[in-house]
């Protein structure tokens, strides 16, 4: 799979360190988040 941005918007780590959330916009200009497990 292929995910094309414009912008990385926000990173986040959560809480409990598990995780990371990247804030971007995508190829057609709206909104997204993907979520990343870090175990």
């Amino acid at each position: 799979m292929e995910i094309e941005t414009q912008e990385l918007t926000t990173c986040e780590v959560a809480a409990d360190g598990c995780a990371i959330s990247l804030g971007f916009v995508d190829g057609r200009g709206e909104p997204a988040t993907i979520r990343l497990s870090v175990s």
